[in-house]
């Protein structure tokens, strides 16, 4: 949603290499910025963290761990283009899943995966959270995109409570 506004540069970062060394206790404080459940598929759930970070591109971006099963998942921070941009997008999060060698079968998979984004920092003397709607916005539009390598293209919207 266009009334969406984000605050990296507010919060400091962990690189992905300290979490592979160190994990999630590594991070510098401050930098968790969402917290959030994994529900694996068929049954149970566990913790999921996002930190702030920047990618070895420069890029910005947030890393998304799932400590109990080992997984990172890089996502960066991009202004949406073309047909996202006219239906009223502004930032995407995106998530490229690289290719595996991995068995399907012996792959983690998720059935619902929940975050909670937009941890509090007090900067310059006033509170900054990662992520803030627009004043007085009751419900912010958000959008699913995944576009697959058949080809096809799927945009799920919901709206979420500000």
């Amino acid at each position: 949603d266009k009334a969406l506004t984000f605050h990296p540069e507010a919060f400091p970062v962990c690189p992905r290499p300290v979490i592979e060394a160190h994990g999630v206790g590594g991070c510098p404080e401050g930098s968790r910025i969402g917290t959030g459940t994994s529900h694996a598929y068929l049954e149970g759930s566990t913790e999921v963290f996002a930190f702030n970070t920047r990618h070895t591109t420069g890029a910005r971006g947030a890393l998304v761990v799932v400590p109990a099963n080992g997984t990172i998942l890089e996502l960066t921070w991009e202004r949406v283009t073309g047909f996202y941009r006219e239906l009223g997008y502004r930032w995407a999060l995106d998530e490229i899943l690289p290719p595996t060698a991995v068995p399907p079968q012996d792959r983690v998979g998720t059935r619902r995966f929940e975050i909670t984004w937009g941890a509090p920092r007090n900067v310059g003397g006033r509170t900054v959270s990662f992520a803030e709607s627009a004043p007085g916005r009751e419900a912010t539009r958000v959008g699913l995109w995944s576009e697959f390598t058949t080809g096809q293209r799927l945009l799920l919207e919901s709206v979420a409570a500000s």
